[in-house]
């Protein structure tokens, strides 16, 4: 009897064009800070960030360059445009509120991916 093959499936890689069109349709798409902050949406956060990343939708949340900022060192981050500080917790917070509410493609990709723990520790709830 063989064994079952134990190699987990490839991860899905865009070329340069394609994750740039995608994520420019994406961003024009959603226009607000999926944080809940309300300022224009700026750049596309992967919900799973480094080697295990994979360019799909699901994968991605739009956000405002001081709140991924914010998000990515988990620092509070100073926002010039209106003069206050965004803290981290409070964007991976609401991010994590806009998933279960609008986004649970997402919600479902990092726990399908990650499981529950590192949904928790990544994105806690309020």
């Amino acid at each position: 009897m063989a064994e079952p093959d134990s190699k987990p499936a490839p991860r899905v890689r865009l070329s340069r064009f394609q994750y740039r069109q995608q994520t420019r349709a994406l961003l024009e798409q959603t226009q607000r800070c999926e944080c809940g902050c309300g300022r224009r949406c700026e750049e596309v956060h992967h919900a799973i960030a480094g080697a295990g990343r994979e360019d799909v939708p699901e994968a991605w949340l739009c956000l405002a360059r001081v709140c991924h900022a914010a998000f990515t060192t988990k620092q509070r981050t100073f926002d010039l445009e209106r003069g206050v500080y965004v803290d981290a917790e409070a964007v991976a917070q609401g991010l994590r509120e806009r998933m279960e509410t609008a986004r649970p493609e997402v919600l479902a990709y990092i726990v399908a991916r990650k499981g529950v723990d590192f949904l928790e520790r990544t994105y806690p709830r309020r």
